[in-house]
């Protein structure tokens, strides 16, 4: 299998293996945002991962069994607005 070889601080060489690469599947995350403009004030309101959705975005395997260590995941839904004046 083909390597990619890197020098690190601490560590005089990293190898990765294609075996550690791990390929995640597409998604769509949906994001809301609206305002409102007035003279002297603003009003912003916005949802993040309206739906909810749950998924992965990164995936980390062990090198030698190639099992899934660890991972990340999109975030939860998320829901905020802010107030702006100007003086």
């Amino acid at each position: 299998s083909k390597l990619l070889r890197s020098h690190l601080a601490n560590n005089p060489q990293v190898q990765i293996s294609q075996a550690d690469l791990y390929q995640t599947d597409s998604y769509t995350e949906t994001r809301v945002s609206v305002a409102y403009i007035a003279e002297d004030w603003r009003v912003d309101a916005y949802v993040n991962n309206a739906f909810d959705q749950v998924n992965e975005t990164a995936i980390e395997r062990a090198p030698v069994t190639g099992v899934i260590t660890s991972g990340q995941l999109t975030e939860p839904r998320t829901v905020g607005f802010s107030v702006t004046y100007n003086l």
